[in-house]
């Protein structure tokens, strides 16, 4: 699914850093600026609400990237969570592109880096 997003995403112009799991997105955050972060609830090794946690320890909450969370989990208790825990977005599995394209529009980013 990520090769699937990731060739979705620079077809449509953006530029694209797309890591194997949870832990490597961390590492790709705390290492670079991203306008966006394309999290999902269910990554190897560290999950994407644990993610946002080590962003709330180690990153001021306004040096964050819009961070959108995907998840296959469609119960309110899910979606709450992971807005609770700073989530901007959360999008529950399947969805259709446009509604990923509709997501980074409404942040008003424009060709943004996605992890």
């Amino acid at each position: 699914m990520r090769e699937l997003f990731r060739r979705f995403l620079v077809e449509a112009g953006h530029q694209v850093a797309a890591v194997a799991d949870g832990a490597d997105a961390l590492e790709i955050l705390l290492g670079a600026q991203f306008q966006v972060a394309i999290l999902d609830v269910n990554m190897p090794r560290m999950k994407g609400p644990d993610v946002i946690a080590q962003l709330h320890l180690t990153v001021p909450r306004d040096a964050w990237p819009r961070i959108i969370i995907i998840s296959a989990d469609s119960t309110p208790a899910s979606r709450d969570a992971a807005l609770a825990s700073g989530a901007d977005v959360y999008l529950c599995k399947p969805f259709e592109q446009i509604t990923l394209l509709s997501a980074l529009r409404e942040g008003d980013v424009d060709r943004p880096e996605i992890t």
